[in-house]
């Protein structure tokens, strides 16, 4: 089968078939002939070349995240009564490589509902408060960098959230493997006075090994 094939390949480059005389004759190729059939060789592989780029940025223009490492948060709470009775959520991501990671958190209530669009990013700061970076799950994080992603309900209105995450990050470096260490911290005031009964424990994600 492999020798008929490679004889059919080369029947298609060196020799075409016309008709003369109402029969199908076969002609030897010329080498303007040739050229041509090179031409639409070329041609062909190009459009298919540019077919999968438009696909592949389409994807991109699309936000399509494709993750090369996740830890999971087993356990996400939130409650929230007043500005000073409240339990409140947080992960601390840190990039422990040499490049650049995009970031997705994705957080789920009780339901099973996405509400990632409670959380906000921030950074460390010179001030007393924390640097806004951005609102809701996808961010990134800059080589040797670490950003603070927290989960803090409506804060408007009373609110319990019994619930869980997903930590996932990508890079442009596909043979990049582990990139990320992290820390699940819930932080508590039980007091309607501004800084007295807070409370706090940590959870280090993925066991406290990178993933």
């Amino acid at each position: 089968m492999q020798h008929l094939l490679s004889l059919i390949n080369v029947i298609s480059i060196n020799f075409h078939f016309r008709k003369d005389k109402g029969e199908y004759r076969m002609f030897a190729v010329t080498n303007r002939q040739r050229r041509r059939q090179m031409v639409k060789f070329i041609h062909a592989g190009l459009m298919s070349a540019v077919m999968v780029v438009m696909m592949c940025g389409g994807a991109f223009a699309q936000g399509i995240f494709v993750p090369q490492g996740s830890a999971v948060v087993s356990s996400v709470y939130v409650w929230y009564n007043t500005a000073y009775n409240k339990d409140l959520s947080y992960l601390y991501l840190t990039n422990i490589t040499n490049q650049s990671v995009q970031v997705k958190v994705s957080v789920y209530n009780h339901d099973g509902a996405d509400i990632s669009n409670f959380g906000t990013v921030y950074t460390g700061s010179s001030s007393a408060s924390p640097t806004y970076v951005a609102a809701g799950g996808i961010f990134e994080i800059p080589p040797y960098s670490s950003r603070m992603y927290a989960v803090y309900g409506t804060q408007t209105a009373q609110t319990v959230i019994y619930g869980h995450a997903n930590v996932e990050w990508s890079s442009s470096d596909p043979q990049l493997k582990k990139a990320l260490m992290g820390v699940y911290r819930q932080i508590g005031q039980g007091s309607n006075t501004k800084h007295q009964g807070y409370f706090s424990h940590s959870i280090l994600l993925n066991g406290g090994q990178p993933f």
